[in-house]
């Protein structure tokens, strides 16, 4: 079994100094990587079978400890690790005199009372096994040792044995009996062969944090995963936080009256003030703080949808606790009308607008250079040219006419369009391929066979409250993007992160520039992969909005 993968959605996202004690270096060298696309400034230290002891104390230096239990307990030589761990981890009093932050331990071992385990044991098979067996209760006890509040359990089982699994519950149906043990309870016990715990424990003066719940209802889900399921996955990576997803509709759960918890509603377009208002009443009643997550401009929007805007425009915005919203512009926007409210003055007293910006979870996996350069100057292969058209028809119609006569001067161009038909049947290249609608998964694939990317975006209110993104995903796929300076203007550095051009003419003429110098293409993806590496990942701004989150909630629960 593969826990590597289970493991990468329990370590912080903004983890630094990360300690990793087994011997399973095969699934180690697959985490070290999948981690290092979320937080590519981390760094491991390795505690395995042929690595010196760990100096004793230094526990407190990490971030994250993962430890498995399996290997500590009895490694392949017969040996236990268990007293080089407890010295590893004193003396104990030090982490009040240690700087301020929170640390986590994640614990991850074989079941002991696994049914395949147990099966073993019966069937006499089990005694030649070098590996422990490690109960659930001597991991519990030992993190308590250490001070740890253990805060989650995940149980991992094997989809592919879930027939054998039933045919031995069957078996031992009548042993359950006998022992007063109910169906539900034998499989809530048995049926998973591995287990991880995560704990946590706070250093210096960093006070204990009181578990946290973010809710979302995403009422607008389509291709929006930057504003939805990549944060709530980024924040779901701590321990002390409960992450509910849910799309168009769901039952928001019963959570404690004084526990933090948080409602974001993403575009919920009210069809009247009093009905959103008697929602908003009765979340307030069960201590909810409600967030309204809105990422674009009204005037940005489809006939359809704004007609349902204007049926209470603004309405979640301006009832809403506090609001979440992607650029500084469109802050701006939302502050005014809550300020002022259109026409009636709506404003709850918890006044607060943040700005998090379009950030992603994982970089894509990097292409090499060699590989790409030799494909380039190849002459029988391809330049892959991008463009999204996704709301964008005016400026896509407008751009094809300014560089179709490039188009059709180089026979190593290929264009690909998404979304927009109109746009598609305006490209005069027999090279083109359409593409209607992508999952956000296979969109970054898309990405990944591209070289350059066109985002023409035109110069007007709505247009300037419009966030980066398109610029942040194809960078991230080292795709060289040339751009209107709309909105991308304050996020790339001219001939260094990519080409800002001054009209459709200048998109045409740095494209030719482009095609007749592939390393100019590698050099400008390259360094803007770099900056969204250092500046633009979720790992950088999860513990910005866990704060935000618990200080909307505490501003709310005092009204």
């Amino acid at each position: 079994m593969n826990w590597s993968v289970e493991i990468l959605g329990c370590i912080p996202v903004n983890a630094q100094r990360i300690l990793f004690a087994g011997d399973s270096t095969d699934a180690l060298a697959g985490l070290k990587k999948a981690f290092a696309q979320r937080n590519p400034q981390a760094n491991w230290t390795v505690w395995l079978a042929q690595s010196p002891d760990l100096a004793s104390g230094t526990a407190k230096d990490f971030d994250v400890i993962l430890l498995d239990f399996q290997w500590l307990v009895l490694d392949a030589m017969g040996r236990s690790r268990l007293y080089e761990l407890d010295l590893f981890f004193k003396p104990a009093d030090d982490l009040e005199q240690s700087a301020d932050r929170t640390q986590t331990v994640i614990c991850f071992y074989q079941n002991a009372y696994a049914w395949s385990a147990l099966n073993a044991r019966l069937s006499g098979k089990f005694h030649n096994d070098p590996v422990a067996q490690v109960a659930r209760e001597f991991v519990l006890s030992w993190l308590q040792s250490k001070r740890f509040e253990p805060l989650k359990l995940h149980r991992l089982f094997r989809e592919e044995n879930q027939s054998a699994f039933e045919s031995w519950l069957e078996s031992m149906q009548s042993h359950f009996q006998q022992l007063g043990v109910s169906i539900t309870e034998a499989k809530e016990r048995h049926c998973h062969e591995i287990e991880i715990i995560r704990a946590r424990r706070s250093k210096g003066s960093v006070q204990r944090r009181t578990r946290l719940v973010v809710a979302m209802l995403a009422m607008a889900p389509d291709f929006a995963d930057v504003r939805t399921k990549l944060p709530l996955a980024s924040i779901q990576t701590h321990a002390d936080v409960d992450v509910i997803y849910m799309e168009r509709k769901g039952n928001i759960p019963n959570v404690s009256i004084d526990q933090p918890k948080v409602l974001i509603v993403q575009r919920q377009l009210p069809d009247s003030e009093r009905s959103w208002q008697e929602t908003v009443n009765r979340l307030h009643q069960k201590a909810w703080a409600v967030v309204a997550e809105w990422d674009d401009h009204p005037d940005l929007f489809a006939p359809s949808v704004r007609s349902n805007f204007d049926k209470f425009p603004w309405g979640s915005v301006r009832l809403a606790d506090a609001v979440q919203t992607s650029t500084q512009r469109l802050a701006d926007a939302i502050r005014k009308v809550r300020q002022h409210g259109e026409p009636n003055d709506l404003c709850t007293p918890c006044e607060d607008v943040r700005v998090f910006d379009n950030r992603l979870l994982d970089l894509p996996q990097q292409r090499p250079r060699e590989i790409r350069m030799r494909n380039l100057k190849d002459q029988s292969g391809q330049i892959m040219i991008f463009f999204g058209a996704l709301n964008r028809t005016a400026e896509g119609l407008a751009l094809m006419r300014a560089i179709n006569p490039v188009l059709k001067r180089f026979d190593q161009i290929s264009i690909t369009v998404l979304h927009d038909r109109q746009v598609f049947e305006a490209v005069d290249t027999p090279r083109k391929r359409f593409i209607q609608r992508l999952s956000y998964v296979d969109y970054h694939q898309c990405l990944a066979q591209c070289d350059i990317a066109l985002l023409p975006l035109e110069s007007h209110f709505a247009n300037q409250c419009k966030s980066d993104i398109k610029w942040v995903e194809c960078a991230a796929n080292q795709v060289a993007c040339i751009t209107s300076p709309t909105v991308y203007g304050d996020s790339i550095e001219d001939g260094l992160t990519g080409l800002i051009a001054d009209g459709y003419d200048a998109f045409a003429e740095h494209l030719e520039r482009l095609i007749r110098n592939p390393e100019l293409i590698l050099d400008l993806a390259e360094r803007a992969r770099a900056k969204i590496a250092a500046e633009r990942m979720l790992a950088q701004t999860v513990d910005a909005r866990i704060s935000w989150y618990e200080r909307v909630w505490l501003a709310c629960s005092k009204q």
